[in-house]
């Protein structure tokens, strides 16, 4: 073993596995640097153990980790960086020709997504894709937009699957595939999404009391997997109930759970509270922050159910999905509440996880 001590918020003990897993337990928010693109020949199934249960130590606490040669490389990063750059520097008149559609591809203004609706919108703006398999409009100005979009998307899409496959196997379930089975990122009921969010500088903006960059949500997803870029500003909150800084790491992607994956694990795995905060910082303040975010969702027809528990309530992943976004984007698409949403079984479901209705639309 050992020791590393860094400067940052994570002082960590590392241990290597392999020479290919690097598994780090930190004073203050515990996670997990792994090598997740290995194929099944390269692993004795008894490493694939070891691995799975890391992964659920980690979820189970915290319910964010750490992963290091994930397959994307910095080269990958840099291109998909510039790409979102020209598109976020163009008018406002320009991106609106690409306006959210009805399958909620395209462009989010900047203030027009609340994640938190007890907070004013948020400090960012957006764009979504969420299909590669129907035409879409595609930014015509910036170029190979479309091409690298769906490079980012389908690469994304395969670590987050190799992802499910560990988490099965960590929870013991008899096949490793089974969360596999509900998530056909590439069919035509899919509801993945990659989003590139833009949070600009906050020079000569006017910011609002208690606004900040993004409001303190918990997604409602499978898994989601984010790029961060240096500028920081991510949080998530702890076992003590407090907001802690999640340091960028260079060469790191961030793997978190979402709600419907603590419910297929019967509540072991948690869905997280993280926001992002706007910089104190008077030199961040004039810095622009970036990430790219694919967020894993099951097919629309899929029904969520614990294998691990005979009594657990199914819900419709797609009818689930429905009911958060017409909170989320109630302004980008003048969407509100179901009428039927209090007495929705999701919500009460939500409602025994103790979450709130600002809770659960990340």
């Amino acid at each position: 073993m050992v020791l590393d001590e860094k400067t940052t918020n994570f002082s960590a003990a590392n241990i290597s596995f392999d020479n290919k897993i690097l598994i780090s337990n930190p004073q203050k928010f515990k996670y997990i640097v792994a090598s997740l693109e290995f194929s099944d020949e390269e692993y004795i199934e008894n490493d694939l153990r070891k691995l799975g249960d890391e992964v659920i130590s980690v979820f189970k606490s915290y319910g964010f980790l750490y992963i290091k040669n994930h397959g994307v490389t910095n080269a990958d990063i840099e291109e998909f960086n510039e790409c979102t750059r020209l598109f976020f520097n163009l008018p406002d008149d320009v991106k609106r020709k690409y306006l959210l559609d009805e399958d909620r591809h395209g462009w989010s203004p900047y203030l027009k997504e609340t994640a938190n609706i007890e907070r004013p919108g948020d400090l960012k703006e957006s764009f979504n894709v969420r299909t590669i398999s129907k035409p879409k409009k595609w930014p015509e100005e910036v170029p190979n937009f479309e091409n690298i979009m769906i490079k980012f998307f389908t690469m994304l899409a395969k670590l987050a699957l190799r992802t499910l496959r560990l988490i099965a196997i960590g929870l013991k379930l008899d096949d490793p595939g089974f969360f596999e089975k509900f998530h056909n990122c590439f069919g035509e009921d899919f509801t993945c999404n990659l989003r590139t969010l833009w949070y600009p500088s906050l020079i000569g903006k006017d910011v609002m009391p208690n606004q900040i960059r993004c409001g303190e949500h918990a997604d409602f997803d499978t898994i989601t997997v984010l790029f961060q870029d240096a500028t920081g500003g991510l949080e998530v909150m702890n076992k003590e109930n407090k907001y802690v800084p999640v340091t960028p790491r260079p060469d790191c992607a961030l793997i978190n759970v979402g709600s419907l994956m603590q419910k297929w694990s019967n509540n072991i795995l948690k869905s997280t509270m993280h926001r992002v905060v706007a910089p104190i910082d008077d030199q961040l303040q004039t810095t622009n922050r970036r990430s790219l975010v694919f967020f894993l969702h099951p097919e629309n027809s899929a029904t969520v159910k614990s294998p691990l528990n005979e009594d657990d309530e199914p819900i419709n992943a797609g009818e689930f999905a429905r009911m958060i976004l017409s909170v989320k984007y109630r302004h980008a698409l003048s969407m509100h509440y179901c009428d039927n949403y209090a007495d929705s079984t999701i919500l009460c479901y939500f409602q025994k996880l103790n979450f709130t209705e600002s809770y659960i639309t990340g």
